[in-house]
């Protein structure tokens, strides 16, 4: 994914002289601006983009796995825009403040949020909803909700979430609908 979508390929080495050569190739660090590109690219194999690959996999013990590779995602999606609390220089903090407004402005392009139709929304296209509303029978938010009209993300993705990713998802807005 990395390479199709950035042009890049990951490089290990703990040879502080290797090290130096790669950069002075031109390696860099895989950082935010990567992860955008990766989280926005579809195309073979990952026609729909690799959230929607990741969560579209099925069966109950890969379900699993995409449900931890997710709220894994979102945490550190989380630690990007809102911090972790991590001390850094002035400067560091100001090329962290630009990097998080950038990730936040193309967040809404991302097609990372799964839907319980199966497809995987972006922000730009609407409202996601992370659960039924509570005065409306379920079962016709569901049947609403498998046919794309109404965007709600899977409980047992929601139910998932850990404190970060609960704090990424209040500042998106995706929260229960509200009934009027």
């Amino acid at each position: 994914l990395v390479l199709r979508s950035c042009g890049r390929a990951f490089s290990n080495t703990s040879d502080a002289t290797q090290e130096r050569l790669l950069r002075r190739l031109g390696a860099e660090d895989f950082g935010p601006e990567h992860l955008q590109l990766c989280l926005m690219h579809a195309n073979a194999p990952w026609p729909d983009g690799w959230v929607a690959t990741v969560w579209g996999q099925g069966n109950e013990c890969r379900r699993e796995e995409a449900i931890r590779t997710l709220v894994a995602l979102y945490s550190c999606l989380s630690s990007m825009l809102l911090g972790g609390g991590e001390t850094c220089s002035a400067e560091d903090g100001s090329r962290r403040a630009h990097t998080s407004l950038d990730t936040a402005l193309e967040l809404p392009k991302m097609p990372i949020f799964p839907l319980l139709s199966g497809a995987s929304a972006r922000l730009l296209d609407g409202p996601i909803f992370s659960g039924p509303c509570a005065k409306l029978p379920e079962r016709w938010q569901h049947s609403l909700a498998k046919t794309g009209s109404l965007r709600l993300m899977p409980l047992e993705l929601v139910a998932a979430f850990d404190g970060p990713a609960i704090r990424l998802f209040d500042m998106l807005g995706i929260t229960l609908p509200a009934p009027m």
